[in-house]
């Protein structure tokens, strides 16, 4: 009987463990996420993508009409929680286009900060969204081959 109760003592301590050790994790990759998004970010969260800030978008695409130096961030998370930061600096003549992945834990062999530089950035409707994207990219894992494609940023449900 006395063995039976220890078994039973040891099984409920590892699964406190268990579940402290989750709620551990949680709680540092929700602290890494308020860590890195800085006030006036661009962020998406959840499953239901809330999203914040979004015209800052709006902002950089005027600021890039007019010609006149802008940089926005956009902060963003993967299904598992970890971040994803895309950087846009206009110079007045043309976009860096910093991609940051460092963070996610499933990126594979592309993981890291990536640089591109492309020529224009924009928004598109369509009849439930509306795209952001920027174009003339130069994608170095690509060959460096500009392709003149639209390379969408993110999409806002319209209404």
């Amino acid at each position: 009987m006395v063995t039976r109760t220890r078994v039973n003592r040891v099984i409920i301590g590892l699964a406190i463990v268990l579940v402290l050790s989750c709620a551990y994790i949680y709680a540092s990759k929700n602290e890494k996420s308020l860590e890195t998004s800085k006030e006036g970010d661009v962020t998406t969260e959840g499953p239901g993508l809330t999203l914040s800030n979004v015209s800052q978008l709006d902002r950089f695409i005027d600021d890039i009409n007019a010609k006149k130096e802008s940089e926005v961030r956009i902060v963003s998370q993967t299904d598992e929680g970890d971040l994803l930061i895309t950087e846009l600096i206009y110079d007045g003549r043309k976009i860096l286009h910093r991609y940051d992945n460092s963070r996610d834990d499933f990126a594979g062999a592309f993981r890291g900060v990536r640089d591109t530089v492309c020529t224009g950035a924009g928004k598109e409707e369509t009849d439930t969204n509306i795209r952001y994207y920027i174009k003339g990219c130069k994608w170095k894992d690509a060959g460096s081959v500009s392709t003149g494609e639209n390379y969408y940023l993110l999409a806002v449900p319209k209404g």
